[in-house]
């Protein structure tokens, strides 16, 4: 999973692999909340992505202050409690998101224009949802 968080308050995420293919899973408004991210998702999502946590903590490694991890409070933080004994922090990458870079005022628009433009498959996500729900 790839997310977007903009400085406007808007986030973007999408799904990145081959089946099923790079497509927009959820997107909306973000707040921050002490140290949880919160995600709202938009009035035009009108599915709920399993895939997607709604309220993540916010972390940074001790030594890299420059990176920020969120971690999905829900299910990501009870499986990386369960699977980290032997490596914690590799398992903590594992379970996080991490943030790549700050992305600017300037950067906003032409991102959302493309990610919107080349990713957004309203159709395609409801299809893959109402196949799965009836098994076939």
């Amino acid at each position: 999973m790839s997310g977007f968080a903009i400085a406007d308050k808007s986030y973007i995420l999408t799904i990145v692999s081959d089946i099923p293919r790079d497509t927009i899973s959820d997107k909306g408004t973000w707040s921050l909340n002490g140290d949880t991210f919160e995600l709202q998702s938009g009035k035009d999502v009108k599915w709920k992505s399993k895939h997607v946590e709604r309220q993540h903590l916010v972390v940074r490694r001790r030594g890299h202050n420059d990176e920020l991890f969120l971690v999905g409070i829900g299910w990501h933080l009870s499986y990386f409690e369960k699977h980290a004994k032997r490596d914690p922090e590799f398992q903590f990458l594992l379970d996080s998101l991490k943030r790549e870079k700050a992305i600017t005022a300037e950067e906003a628009g032409p991102i959302r224009k493309r990610l919107m433009k080349e990713k957004w498959q309203p159709e395609f996500i409801e299809l893959s949802q109402l196949i799965a729900a009836t098994g076939n």
